[in-house]
């Protein structure tokens, strides 16, 4: 069962603020949990059945990380949407969920991220490669056991996706949340530098 963003934030007794796009500009400097998602309705869940790659943004990925791979051999572009594609899932709106102690920096922080680079924000890095990167939802709440509480919301994620999601892989996680207990088994090597 898809996991809405409003079932998300009401299963940890988080208010959700006004959702909002990139620049979060008018929120309060305060630590909380934020999602990242396709739809801007908390209650729907909309879905893309094949992630929505641009080329151009792999491209440049690639020119940033010359010498990203993929299990030691030198990447394409193919083969790392083929990689990454291992990992959508297409029943799901959900695409990222992190936590800061600051909302409105740690979102700029990774809306302003050169994927490639290994800061500001490469820890959900794989979202930058999607086409629909600018029309992403942001939801948030303020919380100051903002750390704990990521962590729930990954595992309340993982334990309620479909059974497809589960058969194919180990753990879900959003598409591009990299770690929780251990890092997605992907065989990207090399993706970031300095």
């Amino acid at each position: 069962m898809s996991t809405t963003v409003n079932k998300l934030f009401d299963n940890f007794n988080i208010n959700l603020q006004k959702p909002m796009k990139w620049k979060m500009n008018n929120s309060e400097n305060k630590s909380g949990v934020y999602v990242i998602a396709i739809t801007s309705d908390v209650n729907k869940v909309e879905m893309f059945k094949e992630p929505p790659f641009d080329n151009n943004k792999i491209k440049q990925w690639m020119n940033v990380s010359k010498d990203i791979n993929i299990d030691g051999i030198k990447a394409t572009p193919d083969m790392l949407k083929e990689e990454l594609s291992k990992f959508w899932l297409s029943d799901e709106t959900i695409l990222y969920i992190g936590s800061a102690n600051s909302i409105r920096k740690r979102i700029n922080q990774y809306y302003n991220h050169i994927l490639g680079k290994r800061s500001p924000h490469s820890g959900g890095d794989w979202i930058k490669t999607l086409k629909i990167f600018e029309d992403l939802n942001v939801f948030y709440g303020y919380t100051e056991n903002y750390k704990e509480v990521e962590v729930s919301m990954l595992y309340y994620f993982s334990k309620n996706v479909s059974d497809i999601s589960v058969s194919n892989m180990n753990k879900p996680m959003p598409f591009a949340n990299k770690k929780l207990d251990v890092i997605k088994p992907h065989k990207i090597k090399k993706a970031t530098v300095k």
